[in-house]
């Protein structure tokens, strides 16, 4: 489908579920948490992540009007998402675990930066419902599931894990009889 912005048409392409996540934020809530979520409306992200997928939530906030603060390490002081986003914030040396992966750089740094929502990009900490948990503490949108299903999908896939290695042994025990 086509949707029309500043008078010109926007191609939405059907496998862009960065688009398809923030295009669901028009018509409901149920990605929203945090205080904000009430109002549904989005003034500033903060973007959690780095490189292509930054920059494409990037361009999809500025199409729906959002303004962007990108976050980054000693190493992407001047990369492409830095150059991109309204305005940026450092977050720490260039190791990701003293600078992407720490929760409490990227809380503050939205903080800082008066953005009313995160959005995780892919990796990083998108897959970590101490994450979402946070900024619902802190009062700030997190732009995915809530903590609750993160940390649902977690739990089922050390099930399922486990499931399949039970399973191995079953059968390696089995072969093991059959000889």
């Amino acid at each position: 489908p086509d949707w029309t912005h500043g008078g010109g048409p926007i191609k939405y392409h059907k496998r862009s579920s960065v688009m398809a996540r923030f295009l669901s934020l028009l018509n409901t809530n149920r990605y929203l948490s945090g205080q904000s979520a009430l109002t549904g409306h989005i003034g500033k992200v903060l973007v959690a992540n780095r490189g292509e997928i930054a920059c494409r939530i990037m361009r999809t906030a500025e199409i729906l009007g959002i303004k962007t603060v990108a976050v980054y390490s000693d190493a992407d002081r001047y990369s492409l998402h830095v150059e991109t986003a309204d305005e940026s914030q450092h977050i720490g040396s260039a190791a990701a675990d003293k600078s992407y992966l720490c929760i409490d750089h990227l809380i503050d740094a939205a903080k800082r930066s008066k953005a009313e929502a995160i959005h995780p990009g892919y990796g990083f900490l998108s897959e970590r419902y101490e994450f979402a948990e946070a900024c619902d503490r802190e009062g700030i949108i997190f732009i995915g599931p809530p903590a609750s299903a993160i940390r649902s999908m977690g739990d089922k896939m050390f099930v399922l894990n486990g499931r399949m290695f039970l399973n191995l042994i079953r059968w390696l025990f089995l072969e093991r009889q059959s000889n």
